[in-house]
C-alpha cells in the first residue's frame, strides 16, 4: 500500500510540474514553495530508488532459494520411472 501512496503522488508531481509549466508563475505563488517541491521530489526519487534496489535484492534472494524445475530433477529421479504397490492385502479364508 505505501508503494502505491508513492508512485501515485510521484505521478502527481510530474503532473503539477506540467501545470506550472503551462500556467507560468501565476500559479507557482512563490520561489520558496517551487523549492521546497523540488527538495520534496529529489527526496521522493532517492526514496524510490532505494526501495527499487530492496526489491531488486528480496527478489534475487528469493529466485536463489526457491528451485526451478531443471534443479529439482537434477536431483530427485523421474516419478515417471517410480512404481507403487497401493494394493490392500487379501486375507486368505483359514479352514477351521
Amino acid at each position: 500500500m505505501d508503494l502505491m501512496s508513492l508512485a501515485i503522488s510521484m505521478g502527481l508531481q510530474g503532473e503539477m510540474k506540467e501545470v506550472r509549466a503551462e500556467a507560468g508563475e501565476a500559479f507557482n505563488g512563490n520561489a520558496v514553495e517551487s523549492t521546497e517541491q523540488t527538495t520534496m521530489s529529489q527526496a521522493a526519487e532517492v526514496v524510490e530508488s532505494a526501495i527499487a534496489g530492496f526489491e531488486s535484492s528480496v527478489s534475487s534472494v528469493a529466485s536463489a532459494m526457491i528451485p526451478t524445475g531443471a534443479m529439482v530433477e537434477a536431483v530427485m529421479p523421474s516419478s515417471a520411472a517410480l512404481e507403487l504397490d497401493l494394493t490392500m492385502p487379501t486375507a486368505s479364508p483359514k479352514a477351521c
